[in-house]
């Protein structure tokens, strides 16, 4: 299994950006977490004591992030919910993958949920995947799944067990095929 900051290498992201369920999801879950609850939906509070909770997700410089959850300063804060086509998407998940582990959190879910169906590990044949792109492999030998071998030979397609004749190719059709 890869580290988790380990970037995933082009031919997974193009992977991902053909899975719109996957891709879309990842923008979903960073937007839900980057977006304000609404005011009434938290917890009950008593009144009878005082809510210095705002002091506790404030750090020195009054920022609302929490001293071990920092995001890398270098990613600048993204509005997930402003982006809208699929180029946009990809590439701000590409280029905050490494950094920020929100992001890879956000990710490794949407494709673990939406396209191993919540399951990890085992092998792909488990999940019915006989043939799996290889970006698919990447991504599940990097969430925790056994190593898929990869196609072997020499390019060449297998040789069929059984090498029909034109003519009982047509016979099958119903053509009877004469020769003369």
């Amino acid at each position: 299994m890869a580290s988790p900051a380990t970037p995933p290498p082009a031919y997974a992201w193009d992977w991902v950006g053909r899975q719109r369920l996957v891709w879309v999801e990842a923008r979903r879950r960073l937007a839900t977490a980057a977006a304000p609850a609404p005011p009434g939906t938290g917890p009950a509070r008593p009144t009878d004591v005082p809510d210095w909770s705002d002091l506790l997700a404030r750090d020195d410089g009054g920022s609302p992030h929490r001293a071990g959850n920092r995001p890398d300063p270098a990613v600048p804060d993204r509005a997930w919910a402003d982006l809208a086509t699929r180029a946009e998407v990809v590439a701000a998940l590409r280029a905050a993958y490494p950094h920020d582990p929100a992001v890879r959190t956000a990710v490794d879910g949407s494709v673990v949920d939406v396209a191993f169906l919540g399951r990890r590990g085992g092998a792909l044949a488990d999940l019915g995947i006989r043939t799996p792109p290889r970006g698919l492999r990447w991504w599940w030998v990097h969430l925790g799944g056994e190593d898929v071998p990869g196609p072997t030979g020499t390019g060449s397609a297998p040789a069929p067990g059984v090498q029909l004749t034109l003519a009982d190719v047509m016979t099958g059709y119903g053509d009877p095929v004469t020769t003369g």
